[in-house]
């Protein structure tokens, strides 16, 4: 990764720059990931839970509200860059995430993840990081939730199933305080991801689940089906 410094424009408490302030090779790699990663997804109603799924074992992550943010990593620092190309540095989840990885020993990463406001008592959405992140903003409300692994030590990462991503992910980032592995549940039944649906998010502040197959489905369960067009 190459990161030029001198196109970052200092924030409040953080530094921002446009896609010209990352190496293009970089760069094409998350946002690559993203559209591909969408090329996925399946959107349903919980009541067409029943319908749609048919396997026997499904690995289900909570949805946060936020907003794409891949965690790249050169073994020195960490930026994220979001699905329009922004680059960010020097907030304190990502400062963490820098800091986690180094004393992992992680030589090279890209994690995606998704940036939200961490809020315990309401559903965070994607327009607030808006107020947080403007100049009279309070940058440390928001958190990381790590989901995926794209590349390691400079190789891509493949692993046999979910549970093998999200198992590196807990060992680096399971005692995170801004940046966290995306909770996660292995379910076995139809009933079981509608349980989970119920508790976080009719009775919780989870956004909606993404349930994952053993195949390679992804399906995105919220209460309301969103179209996102490119």
């Amino acid at each position: 990764m190459k990161l030029f410094k001198d196109k970052l424009r200092r924030m409040n408490g953080y530094e921002e720059g446009k896609i010209d302030a990352i190496d293009s090779e970089t760069s094409t790699k998350a946002l690559d990931y993203k559209k591909n990663f969408l090329k996925q997804f399946i959107a349903i109603y919980p009541a067409l839970i029943d319908k749609r799924l048919g396997d026997s074992r499904y690995y289900v992550t909570r949805k946060y509200d936020g907003e794409f943010a891949t965690i790249v990593f050169d073994g020195d620092i960490a930026v994220t860059i979001n699905r329009s190309g922004r680059v960010r540095i020097g907030i304190p989840c990502i400062t963490e995430a820098t800091e986690i990885l180094k004393k992992a020993g992680i030589k090279q990463a890209v994690i995606p993840a998704e940036i939200y406001v961490d809020d315990t008592d309401k559903r965070p959405r994607t327009h607030d990081l808006i107020p947080a992140l403007a100049k009279k903003g309070d940058v440390s409300i928001l958190h990381l939730a790590a989901f995926d692994i794209l590349e390691l030590n400079n190789t891509p990462f493949k692993p046999e199933n979910y549970i093998e991503t999200h198992k590196q992910l807990d060992d680096w980032f399971g005692k995170g305080k801004f940046v966290k592995t995306g909770e996660m549940e292995v379910d076995t039944s139809n009933q079981q991801v509608k349980d989970i649906y119920y508790r976080w998010v009719d009775e919780g502040t989870a956004d909606g689940v993404v349930v994952r197959n053993i195949m390679t489905c992804v399906f995105k369960i919220k209460t309301r089906q969103y179209l996102e067009p490119v």
